[in-house]
């Protein structure tokens, strides 16, 4: 195997080399004093005091006997994390370099499963005591350049890491699952032609997630599994429309979970991401299965029936979408005349709606946005709609 490059690794100056190493023996314990043991070691490592290669040893000596220590834990997995740029930096070959990857990973892994993570040891300041534990973002970024890492080699040195390319997802959703989630979503913007194992990493790995949190916003991950989700639907919606319409609903469904009733937009969901979703759904064909004639009834295309299209308590953003998407079955199916035919009937509808007047504003916005390029498909994506045909709707008083 040749060598590969991994992850860009911003650690690597953490764990450098320097002289060999005379071993001091690590504290029977697993609590404090070896957590203490470790970062005095790993700071000698960092001031070339001593060697990588020679602390290792000793670093998966006590991750060994210590498996619930975090310190043993992150820092056997940094140094091999380190020992794997240091043999890529020296072409040492792919083989070796993903032997020390996996050992990295496997210890990533076993400190993202403690439930404790927050551990410290005490140091004596004379005036004070100060706790001293493992600096936030190193675990974090540590992992995303383990993910990256796993890609990269699973992608370009044809090596299939198990995480990568199982179908099993987590049975828990543990805290590493949005750095995994964020790797990839980082991974694709760079190799965008690796959509299909970035995107595949990214929804098993937030299976058993919830889409919101305790306090009732999103939870943090679904963000970048929701970019990444757009960015590959725009990429593949030309060539696989199946894929494309799974990815939509999944799209829609955070986009419904993220809004609040009259919302279109927040801090979750905002307007760009409608217009790629837009964009999206214009590159695909029309699915017409409602009437469409002079004479037949209204029937919605969208996610809500007609009979709630303008109550007060539907979701804005479905009512919206209903709306739109059935001018477009109309159009599709009949061309621009179509949409003419639709906004009668939606017109007659809003006069007995609960609210008239909120009904038509609700009707003369969708109506602009749909001319606007909004809820189109393949079909339609070019007809020309009047805008006189709607315009009246803003400004029309009832009799």
């Amino acid at each position: 195997m040749k060598a590969i490059r991994i992850a860009m690794a911003g650690m690597l100056a953490i764990l450098t080399a320097g002289m060999s190493w005379a071993e001091t023996a690590a504290p029977d314990t697993c609590g404090a004093p070896l957590s203490e043991h470790i970062a005095t070691t790993i700071q000698q490592i960092r001031a070339r005091e001593v060697t990588l290669e020679s602390a290792l040893p000793v670093l998966d000596g006590a991750a060994a006997q210590c498996p619930g220590n975090a310190f043993a834990l992150h820092y056997a997995a940094m140094a091999h994390y380190t020992q794997a740029n240091e043999l890529n930096t020296a072409q040492a070959g792919g083989a070796a370099i993903y032997t020390e990857v996996t050992k990295a990973f496997g210890y990533s892994q076993a400190y993202w499963a403690l439930e404790d993570r927050n551990q410290t040891y005490p140091v004596d300041l004379t005036w004070r005591i100060e706790n001293v534990g493992i600096p936030t973002e190193e675990p974090t970024n540590l992992r995303k350049d383990l993910t990256t890492s796993l890609l990269n080699f699973y992608a370009f040195a044809q090596v299939a890491h198990p995480f990568i390319s199982g179908t099993e997802p987590p049975t828990a959703c543990t805290d590493n699952v949005f750095w995994d989630i964020l790797a990839a979503r980082g991974w694709f913007t760079e190799h965008p032609e690796g959509g299909t194992v970035a995107l595949s990493l990214a929804e098993r790995m937030a299976a058993p997630c919830p889409l919101k949190n305790k306090g009732g916003g999103m939870e943090l991950l679904q963000d970048p599994l929701l970019n990444l989700r757009l960015d590959y639907a725009e990429d593949i919606a030309a060539t696989d429309e199946a894929r494309t319409r799974e990815l939509i609903a999944a799209i829609k469904t955070y986009r419904d979970a993220a809004l609040k009733p009259g919302e279109t937009e927040n801090y979750y969901w905002h307007d760009y991401d409608a217009s790629k979703l837009s964009r999206i759904e214009a590159m695909l064909p029309a699915i017409v299965s409602i009437p469409t004639g002079k004479e037949d009834p209204l029937v919605s295309a969208g996610p809500l029936p007609v009979e709630e299209w303008f109550l007060e308590t539907s979701p804005l953003t479905q009512v919206n979408e209903s709306i739109g998407q059935t001018y477009n079955a109309y159009v599709s199916a009949n061309g621009s005349t179509g949409f003419v035919s639709a906004m009668g009937k939606m017109y007659a509808l809003t006069r007995s709606a609960p609210d008239p007047a909120a009904a038509r504003q609700i009707l003369y916005q969708v109506s602009a946005l749909y001319d606007d390029g909004r809820w189109r498909s393949a079909d339609t994506k070019e007809a020309d709609i009047l805008d006189v045909a709607y315009k009246w709707l803003k400004d029309y008083k009832d009799e």
